[in-house]
């Protein structure tokens, strides 16, 4: 058992203030969220009348009664000296004294902050200098990336920071992890590198504190910067800690090589297994980047500004990203989310065909109830439900595509980087949410439980009518006999799958809105007559302006991977297999889907024919794997990755 040693009074003097410096710093000069606005007033250049120039400031309303920051640049094109007295309401501001030749910026605060038709003079003593810019707004700059920071005017304290009490846990716990781990490096040289940056940070803590003393600005860091200090801060208790991992990493190694040379192939199995966990590594990072401080993952649910006016009142009192697009469908089911039982006056008009989105509610419900009936955490909670959904799905899919051989990697990956389940991600959708429900129903079946199967189809009818066709898995494998037990249970399973949706839609009709089933405009045609147009404009696309497209040789490539998935499907022709029995009901689907589903940058049948992609990659792994059928297939998953904004397939493509 290892001794605990008490550091010393001085040392110990040396933790506390090292914590409590921490501590108070994250309590006074960091924030959670902090809400940037700047208006740009002027652009161009503006000269001076007879050495006057009056500005009149814009409605600004995130600026009205809060500390405002006002940032000028003069230009002096005169041969002397000019003094500029910068005025707002005939309140002196400032007094500028400009060189010749020189460019200055200004920073100036108003601790009332502006208004509309709010007057700002500068007045020079002769002619010659230029206001060359003017903006307004509640920061006088800050930093992207991951040390972000922003400098606003010295009175500001309109912005999120934590809770005393959440100080005081962070001081406690720096504390107790400084008494405990806290040594410093036997190298002189280490030592004196340890000091040196913990010195630094101390000094930069104590700097961010006194600069609104000695300046009318405060700096406010942001959580990674602070992090990032503390990590600097606290390199005695880090960099033994990487060692440790570096010591463990390196015998690590040597046990796999050792494994290899006792069994090759079981360290073949390791590396495929890896190479699955960097997928899911880089989905992870990826899905990351479209997380924003102020909100959330929220550009997810890729909210347009067409709608945002007859979007709900709470949905507009609630910080989102909207998109200079018309946005996309999940903004009105995200909308569903908020008010699941249609209790407000609003939610008819602020979805755009309530009858067609309404009867898909099931995961609507599973965000209100993930976000435990909080406006702002519902919102967050259907955005993030097909992320972990998805992960859900990598785990259970190893099911029946273990990652054993290249080409199962590369079918589970087609599966999961395809890019409908991808799409539906990126757009938070119901594709995946539903996908999962029909895997889960597929492990009920398989294990011998069919009605519990049956109940789970069921359930997934609620989250969108095309789910009921999975009800074909739980027909008999075989031709039914005569006796009536054979022919009432097929019968009675598909009224169990059919019956909540049903029960939903009575509850629609009979309600107040009288809702009745709509199929969507254009969703339907013909049998084939959609698809094979859109392989004709795709081709003439293509030959037109060959590859230099994007659009369409994404939509080439995704529109092959159905094709191909399709006749494998049709020519396998394997009636004991549920999967199969999935797959060949979405290749009928897939026959009469109109144009509505094949057009547009969204390309939704990827979406609407998913369980067909999961059919053809389980289909194909049981088969062993042609790797010809795997590639061509999975086509689309380079149309997935790029949605995902990989960062060198976004740079090359």
């Amino acid at each position: 058992m290892t001794n605990w040693h008490w550091p010393g009074w001085i040392r110990f003097g040396g933790f506390v203030v090292l914590a409590g410096v921490s501590a108070i710093t994250l309590y006074a000069r960091t924030y959670q969220t902090f809400d940037r606005v700047r208006v740009p007033v002027i652009t161009g250049e503006h000269l001076p009348a007879d050495g006057l120039l009056t500005v009149s400031l814009p409605e600004a309303p995130g600026l009205t009664g809060r500390p405002t920051a006002i940032i000028v640049r003069l230009l002096n094109a005169a041969r002397s000296s000019r003094t500029i007295t910068i005025t707002l309401n005939e309140t002196d501001l400032t007094r500028v004294d400009l060189r010749p030749a020189e460019t200055r910026r200004i920073d100036l605060s108003v601790p009332t902050g502006v208004e509309s038709g709010d007057m700002l003079e500068l007045r020079g003593d002769g002619s010659g200098w230029v206001l060359s810019d003017l903006e307004i707004g509640t920061a006088h700059g800050f930093s992207h990336g991951l040390f972000s920071l922003v400098i606003v005017p010295g009175i500001v304290n309109h912005y999120e920071s934590v809770s005393t009490l959440g100080a005081m846990g962070l001081f406690v716990g720096l504390l107790v992890l400084s008494c405990t781990l806290f040594r410093f490096e036997t190298r002189a040289f280490v030592r004196r590198l340890e000091t040196s940056l913990i010195s630094i940070i101390v000094a930069f803590f104590c700097l961010i504190w006194l600069i609104p003393t000695v300046s009318p600005y405060k700096v406010l860091l942001s959580w990674s910067a602070l992090l990032i200090c503390l990590g600097v801060l606290y390199l005695p208790v880090v960099i033994p800690g990487v060692q440790r991992l570096w010591r463990g990493c390196v015998t690590l190694w040597h046990l796999m090589l050792n494994f290899y040379h006792a069994r090759k192939s079981s360290l073949t199995r390791i590396g495929l297994r890896t190479l699955c966990g960097g997928l899911v590594a880089l989905f992870l990072v990826s899905v990351s980047g479209f997380y924003a401080t102020e909100t959330g993952f929220t550009s997810l649910i890729l909210f347009g500004e067409r709608y945002e006016a007859q979007a709900l009142p709470t949905v507009k009192a609630l910080p989102h990203y909207v998109d200079s697009s018309p946005g996309y469908d999940g903004q009105f089911y995200a909308q569903l989310a908020l008010d699941p039982f249609f209790q407000d006056p609003f939610i008819e008009r602020a979805i755009d065909t309530f009858s067609y989105r309404a009867p898909r509610i099931l995961f609507s419900w599973t965000a209100f109830l993930l976000g435990m009936g909080q406006p702002s955490w519902i919102l967050q909670a259907y955005a993030v439900q097909n992320i972990l959904y998805w992960f859900i799905l990598a785990w259970l899919l190893l099911r029946w595509v273990p990652p054993v051989t290249f080409t199962n990697v590369l079918l589970w990956t087609g599966c999961l980087f395809g890019y409908g389940l991808i799409s539906s991600v990126r757009l938070s959708l119901l594709a995946g949410p539903s996908l999962l429900l029909l895997v889960l129903a597929m492990i009920a079946l398989e294990r011998g439980r069919p009605w519990t199967a049956t109940a789970v189809l069921g359930l997934a009818g609620l989250g969108r009518e095309t789910n009921l066709l999975a009800g074909v898995v739980v027909l008999p494998r075989t031709r039914p006999g005569f006796r009536l037990h054979d022919l009432l249970v097929p019968v009675a399973r598909g009224g169990v799958v059919a019956m909540p949706f049903v029960l939903w839609l009575a509850y629609l009709y009979w309600s107040d809105y009288g809702v009745v089933l709509s199929s969507g405009e254009h969703n339907l045609a013909l049998p084939l007559s959609a698809i094979i147009t859109k392989w004709q404009v795709t081709l003439l696309e293509i030959w037109i302006n060959p590859w230099s497209e994007t659009f369409a040789r994404f939509s080439f490539l995704t529109l092959l991977s159905l094709t191909i998935q399709a006749i494998f499907l049709l020519w396998q022709r394997d009636w004991t297999s549920p999967w199969w029995r999935v797959g060949v009901a979405y290749v009928g689907l897939m026959c009469i889907l109109g144009p509505a589903v094949w057009d547009g940058h969204q390309f939704a049948a990827s979406r609407v024919l998913l369980p067909m992609t999961v059919a053809f990659n389980v289909q194909l792994a049981r088969m062993g794997g042609l790797w010809p059928l795997a590639v061509l297939g999975n086509v689309s998953v380079v149309a997935g990755l790029e949605t995902l904004r990989v960062p060198w397939l976004w740079h090359y493509l």
